[in-house]
């Protein structure tokens, strides 16, 4: 079995166990330990992001580049009431820690951290521009690598299979503060360009908030959306997709960052 070298403690999330709820038919299975050191499992990690008043939620994001994680809208800015301070929303984090690889609490990467957070102006107002990066000070993708940002391609690439994988709260143990990943394949069922939502049937529930949707080929990974809801009866699972203008936005929002 494979010798960690990391091992990291966490603490239960009381607004994370307000959205706790089992998951039916569930598909997805653990990455094992000796698989979760390399691509593409490697550059996906479990975000720790806390909000004021020692309000903490358990997410997932993906790498995208050196020090850039792509996940979902609401995981930089949560427009929901914050339950240690009900009068006040949740809004933007005062921190949020990056676990790249992480399973059982081990890694063999080491902790990141928050420097600075993108989401588009018009969110959450337009809830189908659910998705941000994070820019991390350390550029632990030299280390895990990362993924292949794309346009998704109606005709290209609806017919590929694709894969789900995060950090589900219900699959996590004691109080959800020891943490696994979980992937779950399968096909898409509907993907809307004009919107910009790809509905599939592959199995996600909270906690992979942000897990990026993608496919393999020629030993490449390639993210094509973001993981963001679940339908009420746990049967279709949505993702906010990368298209043409908000491909355009992430690579607006990289250059920002590095012109800093």
């Amino acid at each position: 079995m494979e010798q960690f070298k990391n091992k990291f403690s966490f603490s239960p999330s009381k607004l994370d166990k307000i959205y706790y709820r089992v998951t039916s038919n569930d598909t997805r299975y653990q990455i094992s330990p000796e698989r979760i050191s390399s691509l593409p499992y490697s550059a996906i990690g479990l975000l720790k992001v806390t909000y004021p008043h020692d309000t903490v939620s358990y997410r997932t994001g993906v790498l995208i580049g050196e020090n850039i994680v792509l996940t979902a809208g609401h995981n930089v800015f949560d427009p929901r009431k914050n339950p240690n301070s009900p009068s006040e929303l949740l809004g933007s984090p005062e921190s949020i820690e990056f676990y790249p690889g992480l399973t059982n609490n081990n890694s063999n990467f080491p902790k990141c951290t928050s420097k600075n957070v993108y989401y588009p102006k018009n969110y959450p107002d337009v809830d189908k521009d659910d998705y941000g990066l994070i820019i991390l000070n350390e550029r632990i993708g030299k280390e895990t690598g990362y993924f292949n940002l794309k346009i998704f391609d109606d005709e290209e690439d609806a017919n590929n299979e694709f894969y789900n994988c995060g950090y589900p709260l219900n699959r996590s143990t004691n109080n959800n503060t020891t943490f696994y990943q979980y992937e779950a394949k399968g096909n898409l069922i509907k993907a809307d360009s004009k919107k910009g939502v790809i509905v599939s049937g592959i199995k996600s529930s909270y906690g992979q908030s942000g897990a990026g949707l993608f496919f393999t080929k020629d030993n490449k990974y390639y993210v094509i959306g973001v993981h963001v809801a679940s339908s009420f009866d746990d049967t279709l699972f949505y993702a906010t997709m990368i298209n043409k203008k908000r491909y355009e936005q992430i690579q607006k929002w990289i250059k920002e960052e590095e012109s800093k």
